[in-house]
């Protein structure tokens, strides 16, 4: 009999161990370090998008952690009070409250474990909502990757958002011509009244004007966060063409310090596998941009 064959194993980037943390005990999430080496001094939190768990859309979070430990970064990816794995939380707060109080003890269980002390909190949707008001409140947050958090209109972005429904209301004509004409001329008198506004679902009823959006990044500009921004094809009625941001803010200091890229290929829980590549590709490379502490 032929000796069986038998697979060399596999060497792995990492090591990740299930954490159960918080006050109470309640949260649960995978820590995952780099298997050799000094980890590098900024770590990635990463949160539910929606109610998808702590894996992430299609395990996005764990191929994305996975990646960034290959590059020396540790990461903790957990699911929020009452998702997934964790258990609901006592409901003293409200559910908004509730997740900066989860964030902030996932600091808390990292800096213990690892020693580290800067962060980068990694979130879709409405994980990029959290991302941008924790990193408000807790100084250790050095930046943010935040993919279709909050946008804002410019005088082009509203002429292609509008001009995509004229163009298929007029095709409609071909189809149904009076239906179509009233649908049209409905929406219009709706949106002259400033009615009828289509809102980005975030999970959440808030969104900051754009002055207090410019006050609130202008603040984290100024002690040293940076800020990556994806925007999706998914949400081409709010965010439609690649200098978008720039339009909106590049006359403010701020700007400087916000990557941004437009993929309109590319849809809002990435899908694809060639998508999925893609964007942990380019969250690799900026992270290794906070390799180094910052200079004193």
């Amino acid at each position: 009999m032929s000796a069986p064959i038998v697979a060399p194993p596999v060497e792995s980037s990492h090591v990740e161990s299930v954490c159960i943390f918080g006050s109470d005990h309640r949260l649960v999430g995978t820590l995952c370090q780099p298997q050799s080496g000094a980890p590098k001094e900024v770590a990635f939190i990463m949160l539910n998008a929606g109610v998808v768990s702590r894996m992430g859309p299609h395990r996005f979070n764990v191929k994305l952690a996975r990646h960034l430990a290959e590059r020396g970064f540790v990461s903790l990816r957990f699911d929020l009070s009452g998702q997934g794995d964790s258990r609901p939380a006592s409901g003293v707060h409200s559910q908004e409250e509730q997740v900066m109080v989860d964030l902030r003890e996932a600091l808390d269980v990292v800096s213990h474990q690892t020693g580290i002390r800067r962060f980068v909190i990694a979130g879709i949707c409405s994980g990029a909502v959290a991302a941008y008001y924790f990193a408000q409140r807790d100084p250790r947050v050095v930046g943010t990757w935040m993919l279709d958090g909050y946008t804002f209109h410019t005088w082009q972005s509203q002429v292609r958002r509008y001009g995509g429904k004229l163009m298929r209301a007029l095709k409609g004509l071909l189809f149904n011509g009076r239906a179509t004409l009233q649908r049209l001329f409905g929406a219009l008198k709706l949106n002259a009244l400033g009615k009828g506004q289509e809102v980005v679902d975030y999970g959440s009823n808030r969104h900051p004007t754009q002055a207090e959006y410019v006050a609130a990044m202008q603040k984290l500009a100024d002690r040293g966060a940076r800020h990556f921004m994806m925007f999706s094809g998914d949400i081409h009625w709010y965010y439609n063409y690649s200098g978008q941001f720039h339009d909106a803010f590049g006359k403010h200091a701020f700007a400087q310090g916000v990557t941004v890229e437009y993929m309109p290929t590319i849809d809002h829980t990435l899908t694809r596998l060639n998508a999925q590549q893609h964007v942990i590709t380019r969250i690799g490379t900026w992270a290794c941009t906070f390799a180094n502490p910052p200079s004193r």
